[in-house]
């Protein structure tokens, strides 16, 4: 069979607005210029750099992209309600299989095995992460249960976009096809509940048990030094997937720092905005192995966030205690120069462009109170996953923070997301996480 290309339109329909391949995907040109990006290897297309409008077409159709003279750029799927018009599923004119199940199996394939290859196999991973992985807006988070008779895995995944969306059915299939050759019991979730979902014009479901699984709600994850660590989640209605993986990396690296520390016999944790508490209970964990007390201040506004930090933290050996309330109202009636440790890890506070303001001083008001808590010789762990705020911009937040209070710190490591949530140097979008940890002179 001839390949299509971008030069051999066959479509009659003098009402469509794009020439068509001979499998009857329609064939986007962009303006003249507006190539540049997307050949340096950017996944995405921007509505305005299309020659024609994109409206016509359902919203996560197979489409394929061409430049101004009709040369083949890559194949994807479109959305005519987003200003993201176009997202890449492959750059090759060949791969006229993109989104079957055939294709997503190779592709989920190589992302396990890329997990594999790192070491990650044997401990709950983030499967697939969108554009990292070459499959925008798709996430599959990979848990490993804890505690069951034979090893247990479920499978959570989640369709950001039109595109993964309407392609849900091939997603599903090649999952189910990679995990029954694995001969291990296995579930499956579908969490497309992501607030991202109303950008695409998609409606936000019901989390959905797809397979059940035996056992609880237990699962195991890195701790500090890779040692295990069993945390009780919620993977139907917790946050995002049920855990946050991208942290992984930096507990590591600020455990360590800690355990080599001089800290006294008794360790004091704050940990604000906690979810599940995976902060404070690895850093309980590594510091309870090496002789230490741990006491954790974890303070949420979610009633159900506080219950599982508390029972996890607990599981570690630490000591709680656990107070509800907002974190940016609530934190000034905790004393002053209290805690040896205090971990800011919020939610985003900058999730458009029209929240940079208000969000940058939302992040200057919680960091402010970081500093002013933070006991003298202590250690400060701050974090930001906001996209849009960038890494210089998080530097001088953090030392106006820092200032007001009138706190000399030197900081000492700095992270993002972990090595599961792969990054392309082409696509800054896709690096969102920060992370420094310094130490609070006395």
């Amino acid at each position: 069979m001839t390949t299509p290309t971008a030069n051999s339109p066959v479509s009659t329909n003098t009402t469509a607005t794009h020439f068509m391949t001979a499998s009857g995907a329609p064939i986007w040109r962009l303006n003249s210029g507006a190539d540049r990006r997307i050949k340096a290897g950017h996944p995405w297309v921007y509505s305005n750099e299309l020659q024609k409008s994109p409206k016509g077409i359902t919203p996560g159709q197979k489409i394929m992209l061409a430049d101004a003279g009709g040369k083949f750029l890559a194949w994807g799927y479109g959305n005519p309600s987003s200003l993201i018009a176009f997202r890449v599923l492959s750059r090759l004119e060949t791969d006229t299989e993109a989104g079957t199940v055939r294709w997503f199996k190779e592709r989920l394939k190589s992302a396990w095995t890329f997990r594999k290859d790192l070491g990650l196999d044997e401990e709950s991973f983030r499967w697939v992460h969108g554009e990292g992985d070459g499959l925008p807006g798709l996430i599959v988070d990979r848990y490993l249960m804890s505690q069951t008779k034979t090893p247990t895995e479920v499978i959570v995944v989640q369709a950001h976009t039109a595109g993964m969306d309407a392609l849900m059915g091939s997603i599903l299939e090649s999952i189910e096809m990679l995990m029954n050759d694995r001969e291990t019991p296995w579930g499956l979730v579908i969490r497309n509940d992501s607030a991202s979902r109303k950008f695409e014009g998609l409606e936000i479901q019901e989390p959905v048990i797809h397979r059940k699984w035996e056992g609880n709600n237990i699962i195991q994850v890195r701790g500090v030094g890779r040692k295990p660590i069993p945390f009780k989640v919620d993977l139907k209605a917790g946050q995002k997937t049920g855990f946050f993986l991208d942290q992984a990396e930096n507990i590591n690296q600020v455990g360590e720092i800690l355990i080599h520390s001089d800290l006294l016999k008794l360790v004091r944790i704050l940990d604000f905005c906690p979810y599940v508490g995976q902060w404070s209970a690895k850093l309980t964990q590594a510091l309870r192995a090496h002789g230490h007390d741990v006491h954790v201040t974890l303070m949420d506004s979610s009633k159900d966030a506080l219950h599982y930090a508390e029972e996890n933290v607990k599981n570690a050996g630490g000591q709680v205690k656990a107070i509800q309330g907002d974190v940016m109202e609530d934190l000034k009636n905790l004393s002053e120069k209290s805690f040896d440790v205090v971990i800011s890890d919020p939610p985003a506070f900058i999730k458009g462009r029209k929240d940079m303001g208000p969000g940058t001083a939302a992040y200057v008001k919680l960091n402010t109170e970081v500093f002013r808590l933070v006991a003298p010789s202590g250690f400060v762990a701050a974090c930001s996953c906001s996209q849009l705020l960038g890494e210089e911009e998080f530097m001088t937040v953090l030392s106006k923070a820092a200032r007001r209070n009138n706190r000399d710190c030197r900081w000492i490591a700095r992270g993002t997301q972990a090595m599961d949530h792969p990054v392309r140097l082409e696509f800054n979008e896709g690096k969102y996480l920060k992370m420094w940890f310094g130490k609070v002179s006395e």
